[in-house]
């Protein structure tokens, strides 16, 4: 718990004094202009490959690699001061402390830019989860309202079957066909002819 107290102290105190750390360093050297150039690419490359998450990733991948490399850079660096001065790469010694130079000019930028590109990746991933969401949810919902539609259709066309055949039924049962209808007139005349001969009987009676 000491020991993540003092690093978290430590890192305090190193951001803290890169503002005025950045003022001693002559960007205009061959060296700070190649990192500078190194980074530029790098954001550049971030940028472009927005649209790809698998490019962006990779891109990530091999920026925490650089970073992961800090200190071999800074200790190839300082092995090589002497010869760094001798071609003018650099203006003056930046290696007094260790480790300093490379962190700020090196490793600090590429932890700033990757987290925020990290999290513009993030936000990306999410939208494009949510659209896809979004898609299927009103996929799913026309699908319902198309099966709801045919339901009612095929409910309607039913209906309406079973309601013609109800109208014919009726047609055919009110329409009398020739064979019952002459039966009927048969039966009409025969009565008739029942009344008629009752009628005479009871004149013959009353005659007698």
């Amino acid at each position: 718990m000491i020991q993540l107290g003092t690093a978290i102290l430590g890192l305090w105190t190193f951001i803290k004094d890169l503002p005025e750390y950045y003022k001693t360093i002559s960007f205009k050297d061959p060296l700070c202009a190649v990192i500078l150039s190194i980074h530029a690419v790098m954001i550049v490359g971030l940028i472009l490959s927005m649209k790809s998450a698998l490019g962006s990733l990779v891109i990530i991948f091999i920026l925490l690699g650089f970073s992961y490399l800090t200190s071999w850079i800074d200790e190839f660096l300082r092995s090589n001061v002497t010869l760094l001065l001798e071609k003018k790469y650099i203006s003056t010694d930046y290696f007094f402390v260790k480790g300093k130079f490379v962190a700020a000019v090196w490793t600090v930028p590429i932890f700033f830019y990757t987290v925020f590109f990290s999290l513009c990746l993030i936000l990306t991933l999410l939208k494009e989860i949510l659209q896809e969401c979004r898609k299927r949810v009103s996929k799913t919902g026309s699908s319902h309202n198309s099966r709801h539609e045919e339901t009612v259709d095929e409910v309607g066309g039913s209906h309406a079957t079973e309601k013609s055949a109800a109208n014919n039924a009726h047609m055919h049962g009110s329409t009398s066909s020739p064979d019952e209808y002459n039966r009927h007139n048969k039966h009409h005349v025969g009565h008739s002819k029942h009344h008629g001969g009752h009628g005479a009987h009871a004149s013959h009676k009353h005659g007698k």
